[in-house]
């Protein structure tokens, strides 16, 4: 239609003229036409737009068009932008508003990336339902912006490893949580660089290795080194210090400490994991949680553990505070505050057993101390960190850091795992009683109010802690004796390839214990009777603490029958380390602990254990040492022959400590006694 005929019908009233006008300059037939923008009607548009950084449209251009009725046609359009000072990512545009007779069909672009100031022109087109007896008014359409917030950027990183104790040749879990500037975790991680720092003394063997989200460590990689990680292209970083002990297969005695890291590491894990399970009302994840606490608890052998040690040299044996004075390593300042911020450890430790031990008491009160200890423990923790033992301090307060690590800590965990069964299981929040799904989420996590509504109707006892307060100091804690467990092998771990380099370890073990005869009734020869009253073990080599702490064992003829495989057992060659002490005293018992009746009988602890006048062989009186003892049986022994012959007996003798000592001796018993 030409512009004239519109004019003359413009004249005559049937449409209005600025729309025809409008829409004739458009063109028809598919034309590409510009609908620029003049300044005004852009400044106006910029003003009605809902904008992301200032972007507006400042053009469309037709690309389409197609005539739906009488005066209706619907336009296809695409658009051209201008950015703003700021660039914008996934930027998107969106019709809101149009002037009257303007139809929106489709009002949604994507316009994408832009950079600042720039335009462009994307593919992505509007279509608009214009009724062709009102004028289209570009500067009439609202547009709205909305573009991809900015990347968040990275504002700290936190390090967690699966274990910070790991055997050789075993990999570890790597861990890290990067926050942003809004303290969020950032989903996915921006990319981390990981670097291993080896210690300048201490370590032996191959560097550990970052291998995709694993630390690896090579088969003779031994001793404490601190992985590094850093934001790529910033300086955020994080280091977490770690130990790496020899493997089970290697010795047995060292896999016990880096299983228990493994326990300590899963367990303080899962506290947290229950928490936020309960939080959220999931009981399948809680289920998970608690099944896993009780795997991690169970893997742990707190008998295994307190007769092994952490003061284990490749070989040889740690010496004693003397040796290392005489060498010029004498104590320092740091070994008195450490040594006295590990006995507070210790104390505390066994404060937070005893509690979670305990029944009875007042709910709120018990939930307060543990929160208490918490802090206590934190701040025991930092004491710590600043103190740090020389050689000297290490081997001198090693009784002490034995007890710490090797029985205080695995008691620890022990404890967690049954106090947060004990409360989950009456609680029923695992599904155990139906109405339990129906209890508000403040009455299960012990809010005000929670133990008065518990429902007495369904049998179950009322807890003995609020759960919610119990959670929120487990999770802390076992992290803290996490962290705190990793720092002291790591010391540990450095000490003995220290001392190891500078020829300062002692050949054989000092303070080990002999068996120097037996007392049955009134035979101080063999053979002996077992079921004699009076009887006795003379055993010199050990103080009476240790003495009365150690475990006795009689090993005889029918734990060899039981186990067929134990053909004969005999003491053990003079010992050039811990480790074959350990792995013999150790291979035995652990062969008899398989049967338990075996274990059972051989396992004869005495009624007590007193100061000896002398010994049979060496003739140390009580007035001049504290070394001979007397292991008593008023009743005699139990008869471990498996038959009414003449059998001989092995008695191992067996204390825990940072120095454990074991002794041995091959006695012939008489048959028919």
């Amino acid at each position: 239609m030409s512009a004239a005929i519109l004019m003359r019908r413009c004249l005559q009233g049937l449409i209005i003229c600025s729309a025809a006008l409008l829409l004739a300059a458009c063109g028809g037939g598919g034309e590409s036409q510009d609908l620029t923008l003049t300044k005004p009607q852009a400044t106006q548009a910029r003003i009605q737009s809902v904008a992301a950084a200032s972007a507006t449209v400042v053009s469309l251009t037709k690309v389409g068009e197609t005539r739906v009725g009488r005066t209706l046609y619907d336009y296809v359009f695409k658009i051209t932008v201008l950015n703003g000072a700021q660039a914008q990512k996934a930027l998107t545009a969106k019709l809101v508003g149009s002037g009257a007779g303007t139809t929106v069909l489709d009002g949604d672009v994507n316009v994408g990336d832009i950079a600042a100031h720039a335009s462009v022109t994307p593919a992505d087109t509007i279509t608009l339902r214009q009724d062709r007896l009102l004028p289209l008014l570009p500067a009439q359409l609202l547009w709205q912006f909305a573009a991809a917030p900015p990347a968040a950027a990275p504002a700290s990183i936190a390090l967690e490893l699966s274990q910070l104790v790991a055997g050789a040749g075993t990999a570890v879990a790597i861990m890290p949580t990067v926050l942003d500037t809004d303290g969020k975790a950032m989903n996915p991680l921006p990319p981390i660089n990981y670097q291993v720092l080896r210690p300048a003394e201490g370590a032996e063997g191959a560097t550990p290795a970052v291998a995709g989200a694993q630390l690896q460590s090579a088969a003779d990689t031994r001793g404490g080194f601190t992985l590094v990680a850093t934001v790529d292209g910033t300086a955020i970083s994080a280091q977490q210090p770690f130990t790496v002990i020899a493997p089970t297969p290697v010795s047995k005695n060292s896999g016990l400490y880096a299983n228990l890291s493994a326990a300590q590491g899963n367990m303080a894990r899962q506290l947290q994991l229950l928490k936020a399970a309960l939080d959220r009302g999931d009981n399948s994840g809680a289920a998970a949680a608690k099944d896993a606490i009780t795997a991690a608890a169970a893997s742990v052998d707190p008998v295994r553990l307190h007769f092994s040690t952490p003061y284990q040299p490749a070989s040889g044996f740690v010496p004693l505070p003397a040796k290392l004075a005489a060498n010029g390593y004498a104590q320092t300042p740091g070994d008195l505050a450490h040594g006295a911020a590990s006995a507070q450890l210790r104390a505390k430790l066994q404060q937070i057993t005893a509690l979670l031990k305990q029944s009875g008491g007042s709910d709120a009160a018990n939930t307060a101390l543990l929160d208490q200890y918490r802090g206590e423990l934190q701040t025991l923790a930092a004491q710590l960190a600043g103190a740090q033992p020389s050689l000297y301090g290490l081997v001198d307060k090693a009784d002490l850091i034995q007890g710490l690590i090797a029985t205080e800590m695995p008691a620890l965990l022990k404890a967690m795992a049954e106090r947060t069964n004990a409360q989950l299981a009456p609680q029923a929040l695992l599904g155990a009683v139906p109405s339990a799904k129906a209890l508000s989420l403040d009455r299960l996590l012990g809010k005000p109010g929670a133990l008065q509504a518990w429902p007495s109707a369904a049998g179950q006892a009322k807890p003995q802690f609020l759960l919610g307060g119990m959670l929120n100091a487990l999770g802390p804690i076992g992290q803290l004796v996490n962290k705190i467990y990793g720092d002291y092998l790591n010391q540990l771990q450095n000490m003995t390839a220290i001392l190891a380099a500078k020829g300062l370890l002692d050949k054989f073990l000092p303070g080990t214990a002999f068996i120097d005869g037996i007392h049955s009734g009134a035979a101080v020869l063999g053979p002996y009777a077992y079921n004699y009253p009076d009887s006795s073990i003379e055993v010199s080599g050990m103080d009476l603490a240790v003495a009365q702490a150690a475990d006795v064992y009689l090993i005889g003829g029918a734990a060899i029958n039981a186990l067929g495989g134990l053909a004969s057992a005999l003491p053990p060659p003079k010992p050039a380390s811990i480790k074959e002490v350990y792995d013999y005293f150790d291979g035995l018992i652990s062969a008899i602990n398989a049967v338990g009746e075996a274990y059972d009988l051989a396992h004869q602890q005495p009624a007590q254990v007193a100061y000896n006048s002398f010994s049979e062989n060496s003739g140390c009186l009580a007035t001049f040492s504290d070394f001979c003892m007397e292991f008593q049986y008023p009743n005699g022994f139990k008869n471990v022959s498996g038959g009414n012959v003449s059998f001989t007996v092995l008695i191992l003798i067996r204390a825990g400590g940072a120095r454990p000592q074991h002794g041995s001796g091959v006695f012939n018993f008489a048959p028919g006694t």
